[in-house]
């Protein structure tokens, strides 16, 4: 019974790891958006929603993220560009 509880232990490290800490790590890559970022908005999403949160944390995190870089810092840009000429 002991070696039974063993790998159960060992499995769910195991699962948690790949679960948070490498998808997150992958979803970096794929999308460019820092792990913490991604593991952030799983936890929140997650708590809020349940699996549906964690499914559709990095999709909505991501299109939020391009969202800002493309209304917010593109503004800033041009307007530096027409201040300095």
């Amino acid at each position: 019974m002991l070696w039974l509880s063993t790998v159960m232990l060992i499995y769910t490290g195991i699962q948690i790891i790949e679960g948070y800490l490498l998808t997150s790590l992958i979803h970096q890559r794929a999308v460019s958006l820092p792990p913490l970022l991604t593991l952030s908005a799983m936890l929140v999403l997650g708590a809020l929603f349940g699996i549906a949160g964690v499914i559709l944390s990095t999709p909505l995190v991501a299109a939020t993220r391009v969202a800002v870089l493309r209304l917010h810092v593109d503004r800033l840009a041009l307007e530096n560009a027409s201040e300095i000429k």
